[in-house]
């Protein structure tokens, strides 16, 4: 970390230096510290500095997207991974009752959402990773608000499941070529299930979506029957005519 802080020191844009990829390493430098504070470690002895660590990695990503003219797709995923890392921990710390002191998880997952992966979306969007971070980061943040009853709950739903119609509308073939592998294309989808059943109600809403999408998630083999039936994100379906017939595995 410190060499990474005396190059930055060292360099000069003006001369042609790229401050901003030495800035970007910084930040994943300082991630992976952060990751390896927390595995060698129990999680609350080393949040303090773990915390501190993700806050530093977001700052360098942050200010590596301000110094590029157009920002690389993979630079912004990497801010918004970091963010989604630190909401992560305070998620974790919360449910422990270690929380505090700091934004809350909820509000760390949105801001991983439009700090960093909407960004990348800005600059091409088409680009899959930027998508699923984006996607996912609003999920997570609509679980934590539903939790607390939090008016929020319904816009992060319902940016999470336009980010998931648009994902799923590319080809497999594009997820090929991007590199991406087939399970993730399967996790896509499942995610996408999710976010539809919580934004869904038993008497209405976009209940007749979610089914669909769930019996075409067993159908192609996503997910079984047994994982959706073991799946807190659809216990409020499971008092509707048609689940029984779901979690057995005959759609």
């Amino acid at each position: 970390l410190s060499l990474h802080e005396e190059v930055c020191a060292r360099s000069d844009s003006t001369r042609g230096d790229a401050l901003d990829s030495v800035l970007r390493d910084w930040a994943q430098a300082l991630w992976d510290a952060a990751s390896l504070a927390l595995a060698h470690g129990h999680a609350s002895a080393l949040a303090g500095s773990a915390k501190e660590l993700l806050a530093r990695a977001a700052s360098k990503a942050a200010d590596s997207i301000r110094l590029s003219a157009v920002p690389l797709p993979s630079s912004c995923c990497l801010a918004g991974d970091i963010l989604a890392a630190a909401a992560e921990l305070e998620r974790d710390l919360e449910s422990g009752g270690g929380g505090g002191g700091g934004e809350s998880a909820a509000s760390l997952y949105a801001k991983a959402a439009t700090d960093g992966y909407e960004r990348g979306l800005r600059v091409s969007a088409r680009d899959l990773r930027c998508g699923i971070g984006a996607a996912d980061a609003w999920l997570s943040a609509a679980r934590l608000q539903r939790q607390r009853g939090e008016a929020d709950a319904a816009a992060s739903l319902g940016k999470a499941i336009g980010l998931f119609d648009a994902l799923l509308r590319q080809p497999e073939s594009e997820w090929i070529r991007q590199g991406l592998a087939s399970n993730e294309l399967g996790e896509a989808r499942y995610n996408a299930c999710c976010a539809l059943a919580l934004a869904s109600t038993p008497a209405g809403g976009r209940i007749g979506e979610c089914r669909a999408s769930l019996e075409a998630l067993v159908t192609a083999g996503d997910a079984t029957a047994s994982e959706l039936a073991a799946d807190d994100d659809l216990a409020h379906l499971r008092g509707v005519e048609w689940w029984p017939l779901l979690s057995s595995g005959t759609v």
